[in-house]
């Protein structure tokens, strides 16, 4: 082989390994977060019911860059008359298809430092009021995750102070006699101030693909076996 074709392998197998160092394999599955702070209106029925009935928080919703504060919560800093957007994974825990739909909900703290949160029913008057959701009526797929844009609009003349809201999904299980609601609440804490903040972010986990690691053999192969050639070559001269 010629050292102009060796340089020309050489040459394809550095091109395919820099390509591949752009195609990692990001992990957009985020089952490994901290378990999600519910606030729940489910039924006392047991969980053997409520998968028999399609009923039971078998749905979530987690952030798609969790913060390191509070990773399972949403959290912002803005200055009135923002807008915060955001994305977040929608994911059926369930296995079968789940139907459920989502919304904005205000929330607070009780005396017992309990997080309270407005029911569907309610209309929200503070941050359950600020939020636009790409889409609010969801039938996922067995185990489906997909993600979702949202946006928050800070209201120009606000209070700045820390504000409780949520992202509530919930689904409405018909029965004989009476309908069961069953929901569950991701916290989202805004903090309005005229000097805002950025939120830490836990870095986003990446992994690469076997195919990745083979090119990446191949590569050093090739240009092992390039440099040999090469002094060879210088050698015989």
């Amino acid at each position: 082989m010629s050292f102009i074709k060796k340089s020309i392998l050489a040459f394809l197998s550095f091109f395919i390994l820099t390509s591949l160092c752009f195609a990692q394999e990001i992990e957009s599955d985020s089952t490994n977060n901290e378990p999600q702070e519910e606030t729940s209106q489910n039924d006392t029925a047991d969980n053997d019911n409520k998968k028999k009935t399609g009923g039971g928080t078998y749905f979530s919703i987690d952030p798609v860059r969790p913060n390191t504060i509070k990773p399972t919560w949403f959290m912002y800093e803005a200055k009135p008359g923002d807008v915060i957007e955001d994305e977040m994974y929608v994911r059926n825990t369930a296995d079968y298809i789940n139907e459920f739909y989502i919304y904005g909900t205000d929330g607070a703290y009780n005396e017992d430092g309990d997080k309270i949160f407005t029911i569907f029913d309610e209309i929200p008057s503070e941050a359950g009021s600020w939020f636009n959701f790409e889409e609010t009526d969801y039938a996922l797929e067995p185990h489906e995750v997909i993600k979702k844009k949202f946006t928050i609009t800070i209201p120009e003349n606000i209070e700045p102070k820390e504000y409780l809201g949520g992202i509530a999904a919930e689904k409405l299980v018909k029965g004989s006699s009476v309908n069961r609601a069953f929901r569950m609440v991701v916290p989202v804490n805004i903090k309005v101030t005229d000097n805002p903040q950025s939120i830490p972010l836990k870095p986003i986990p990446v992994t690469y693909t076997p195919f990745f690691w083979i090119t990446l053999g191949i590569a050093i192969i090739s240009f092992s076996y390039l440099a040999v050639s090469y002094i060879k070559r210088r050698g015989k001269k």
